[in-house]
C-alpha cells in the first residue's frame, strides 16, 4: 500500500473512531459515566471535545451523526457547569428524561 492510500485509510478510520464516540455522546447517562472517571477535569479531554465540537457542528462532518443530540450535548460539554453538573445521576436522568420526552412527542417520527 503506498503512503497516499495508507493516510486516506488512516484518515477514515480516525473518522469513524471520533464518529462513534461523538454519538456515544448522545447518551446522559454515558457522560455521567465519564464525568465518574474525572475525564472532565482533564484540560486536553476538554479541548479534545473542543475540537470535536468544531468539526463535527459542521454540516459537511455533522450530516454523519444518527443521533443528533449528540451535537446538541457536546455544545453543552463546551460549559463547566454542565460538565459539572452532568456527573450527578440526578442531572443525567433528567436529561435521559427529556431526550425520552422530545421522541415520544415528537412529530418527525
Amino acid at each position: 500500500m503506498d503512503e497516499g492510500k495508507a493516510d486516506e485509510s488512516s484518515s477514515k478510520a480516525r473518522l469513524e473512531l471520533e464518529l462513534e464516540f461523538v454519538q456515544a455522546l448522545a447518551n446522559p447517562l454515558y457522560l455521567q459515566h465519564i464525568a465518574s472517571q474525572a475525564y472532565f477535569a482533564d484540560p486536553a479531554f476538554v479541548n479534545y471535545l473542543a475540537y470535536l465540537k468544531e468539526h463535527y457542528c459542521r454540516p459537511e462532518r455533522a450530516r454523519f451523526v444518527q443521533y443528533p443530540q449528540a451535537l446538541q450535548l457536546l455544545e453543552l460539554l463546551q460549559k463547566k457547569e454542565f460538565r459539572e453538573r452532568i456527573a450527578t445521576e440526578t442531572i443525567s436522568r433528567d436529561v435521559a428524561m427529556q431526550q425520552l420526552a422530545h421522541w415520544t412527542s415528537s412529530s418527525e417520527l
